[in-house]
């Protein structure tokens, strides 16, 4: 398998469920420490990506936490979407 396939494979969370509490984010159950590479790695992503490819963060940081916040990675997927 290669990493177009691994990306095909990649379904952006969707088996997540989520329960009407917190923030809707699905951040509620994260140690600090994943709170804070989300929130680093999102900065990252943005500031190579530019401001004219539309994209959430949600979209970034369920990126970044599948591919334990490899940013390199993560926007490999993204722009492949």
């Amino acid at each position: 398998m290669n990493l177009v396939d691994e990306l095909d494979d990649f379904d952006g969370g969707s088996d997540y469920d989520y329960d009407g509490e917190g923030d809707g984010t699905g951040n509620e159950d994260l140690s600090a420490d994943d709170k804070e590479q989300l929130q680093e790695g999102t900065a990252k992503v943005r500031s190579i990506l530019g401001s004219e490819i539309s994209i959430t963060d949600k979209e970034i940081q369920d990126s970044l936490w599948h591919y334990y916040y490899d940013v390199e990675k993560t926007i490999a997927y993204l722009l492949s979407k």
